[in-house]
């Protein structure tokens, strides 16, 4: 008999043994011991399948087919961009406001609720990779996001947009879907006009 015929009838036993005599599924990878190989299994998804998957999320938000594969269909507020339902100025408006929030909270210590890192500026995130501001800048990155949120509250107690606050924060920063509900894209664009005016942005 040949080696190679003996490798694999071993290889055949210790599959069986291992599986307490049952008969080893078909198409899955195993290691002579007979464990399967995890690693071959999860390489299966491939970075086309991923893309797949992603491709379809985005056409259900109704993402037009050519711009699927845009950067800006990775977040809410570029879809809602890419859809129409917000302007350039506003979505321009809702980076800076993620790029103030973000950089206070690293000043802050606080931990940052988006779902993936932000990049602040330009360059690696997170209070480890850089060191500590200088005083000046810890006095500017205060300022301007209390000069932000001042502009949010005042929005919310003068007018009927109440929800705007919670609006910038559940879309732009958790990264929650707007889908079809209307008060919370109501509240959205009055928020991302108020910033957009106090940051003296134009429509584009």
């Amino acid at each position: 008999m040949k080696a190679r015929d003996v490798a694999k009838r071993i290889n055949a036993r210790a599959i069986k043994i291992n599986a307490g005599g049952a008969r080893p599924r078909p198409g899955v990878d195993r290691y002579p011991s007979g464990q399967i190989r995890h690693d071959q299994r999860q390489a299966k998804e491939t970075e086309a399948d991923i893309m797949q998957t992603a491709i379809a999320q985005r056409l259900r938000a109704g993402v037009p087919m050519q711009s699927v594969r845009s950067q800006l269909a990775e977040s809410p507020l570029g879809r809602l961009a890419l859809t129409g339902q917000i302007t350039v100025m506003q979505y321009e408006a809702g980076r800076r406001y993620a790029r103030t929030t973000a950089r206070y909270h690293a000043l802050m210590g606080v931990p940052s609720p988006w779902p993936r890192p932000v990049d602040l500026d330009g360059g690696p995130t997170g209070r480890s990779n850089k060191p500590e501001p200088e005083p000046d800048r810890v006095a500017e990155i205060k300022r301007d996001y209390a000069d932000m949120r001042r502009e949010i509250l005042d929005l919310e107690i003068s007018s009927v947009y109440h929800g705007t606050g919670k609006a910038l924060y559940d879309v732009i920063l958790l990264e929650h879907e707007v889908e079809s509900n209307v008060a919370v894209l109501g509240n959205l664009r009055s928020g991302l006009n108020k910033l957009a005016r106090m940051w003296g942005m134009t429509p584009a």
